[in-house]
């Protein structure tokens, strides 16, 4: 017949919990929160032209995005034309550099990418860059 103790030995002669198992799962529900939080980000869904040559930059600040059905975002956050162009004009008053990256959907029409252009001049963009896919060697 199967004899059970009431209570464990190795317990009792330590006199306390063992806090390991414990630690390994809240390490491991860290690690799993860290994971998930950074591939959570929002992102805009923007087909981009490719383009032969290409210039990498650690640093890309203000960046305007122009969607397939002409919707406008300044580094993630919508505007419409008038609120973007208000928005860039504090940007642009308050700082050195006036670059700008214009990231617009490669079925954009090119009306609303001169659109946007003319809107980030108007500004006071004066560098005026687009962010492009790299083309696939051939």
């Amino acid at each position: 017949m199967i004899e059970f103790n009431d209570f464990d030995e190795s317990w009792t002669s330590r006199g306390r919990f063992d806090m390991t198992p414990m630690i390994d799962m809240i390490f491991l529900l860290l690690i799993f929160f860290l994971l998930t939080s950074t591939l959570s980000k929002p992102v805009i869904t923007v087909d981009l032209p490719e383009s032969e040559i290409t210039e990498t930059r650690v640093e890309q600040e203000i960046i305007v995005a122009v969607e397939r059905d002409g919707g406008l975002f300044l580094n993630e956050v919508e505007y419409s034309r008038e609120a973007l162009k208000t928005e860039l004009t504090r940007i642009y008053s308050e700082r050195e550099t006036n670059d700008i990256f214009i990231q617009a959907d490669e079925k954009v029409d090119f009306g609303i990418v001169v659109d946007v252009m003319d809107i980030c001049r108007g500004s006071g963009a004066i560098d005026l860059s687009f962010l492009v896919d790299e083309k696939a060697a051939q």
